[in-house]
């Protein structure tokens, strides 16, 4: 798979995850380059942050078809 991502949603490890990183996944997918609170932009919210980001919106590489 290529392509660029276009859009991303912060995921979290299971359940038991803390109230903020439970909040910013349920804003659902977000265009690149979101902030999230008022400083991140990727994981790492706290001291052993389990959370990650998964593409859920990619462009067609235009190389991919030459």
């Amino acid at each position: 798979v290529s392509g660029k991502v276009l859009e991303y949603q912060w995921m979290v490890a299971d359940l038991g995850c803390c109230a903020l990183c439970e909040s910013f996944s349920l804003e659902g997918s977000v265009p690149i380059g979101h902030v999230w609170g008022l400083i991140l932009t990727e994981p790492g919210a706290h001291p052993n942050c389990r959370c990650w980001l998964r593409a859920t919106k990619m462009q067609e590489d235009e190389d991919a078809s030459a």
